[in-house]
């Protein structure tokens, strides 16, 4: 499974319109071949520092997700939305198993 973390802070005048964007966007992410997890998450200290947790069932998913034209067209949209540089990491773990650490 792959995990992606992305850290992004919009600017103040797009925070509104790049939440209502992810709310589009996200039930299309869902029905991706691949997709488990697309979550965004706001900073309870600094309303304009968001999260976006992923789960991809394999790399391979994660690549043709990023390659869809509902993302190229997101992508465009939101480019210029962000105060600072979007911080992307990604992560290859094993599944949750009985017993794991949360």
């Amino acid at each position: 499974m792959i995990v992606v973390v992305v850290i992004l802070n919009t600017k103040p005048e797009f925070r509104e319109e790049y939440v209502k964007a992810m709310k589009k966007l996200a039930p299309t992410v869902h029905k991706e071949e691949g997709s488990i997890t697309y979550e965004l998450f706001q900073d309870p200290y600094d309303p304009l520092r968001m999260l976006l947790f992923e789960e991809w069932e394999s790399q391979e998913a994660l690549e043709k997700h990023l390659t869809q034209p509902h993302m190229k067209k997101h992508f465009d949209l939101t480019k210029d939305w962000f105060a600072k540089k979007t911080e992307m990491n990604t992560y290859a773990v094993q599944r949750k198993t009985p017993g794991s650490v949360r």
